[in-house]
């Protein structure tokens, strides 16, 4: 099974990123239903290392809080930009989320990306889209905000690929109190 620990986008916050969409070329858009903010990517895993992380990931305790989307960036290099993503405003509490659930992965023993956590949600995956293209779709949306949403869970989810985009199965949910 394919993991990653993640937070789900409520839909009025997605209806509010699918209107980003459409209008780069060599975009190949995501379906609103699979929009979420990834805390982990973990990869490939065994059921009893699942079950094991889940162990983990449900002794994680702190306070639900408030997340803001905004703004508009890409991710790869300047001759060859690969994801068009919506940001998140500074948040100390998701920060902690993630690195207490990276903790959980490492104590699993699970592999796990060595990359800092850039908060974000994906819109695009870029496919022979020129800069040009993606600056242009960055300065015409770079002003997007959503509304804040309280996150009051985080979910364990399996990555299933399939013809099109992939689908993101919610395998568990972990809630968020305001036992700390």
């Amino acid at each position: 099974m394919r993991l990653f620990v993640g937070i789900g986008i409520p839909g009025e916050i997605g209806e509010r990123l699918s209107a980003l969409t459409g209008g780069v070329p060599g975009a190949r858009w995501m379906p609103p239903e699979t929009y979420h903010l990834t805390l982990c990517f973990i990869g490939e895993s065994g059921r009893a290392q699942a079950e094991e992380l889940n162990e983990m990931l449900a002794k994680i305790a702190m306070p639900a809080f408030d997340i803001a989307l905004a703004g508009v960036n890409y991710f790869g290099t300047t001759s060859r930009p690969r994801v068009l993503w919506a940001g998140v405003d500074p948040s100390l509490p998701l920060h902690q989320l993630a690195r207490k659930a990276n903790r959980a992965v490492r104590l699993v023993d699970l592999p796990r990306e060595d990359r800092s956590f850039t908060p974000h949600v994906t819109l695009a995956r870029l496919q022979d889209t020129s800069m040009v293209e993606a600056m242009n779709f960055i300065q015409q949306k770079g002003l997007f905000r959503a509304p804040p949403f309280t996150v009051d869970h985080f979910t364990l989810f399996e990555s299933r690929q399939g013809n099109g985009a992939a689908a993101y199965i919610p395998l568990v949910d972990y809630p968020l109190s305001i036992a700390a």
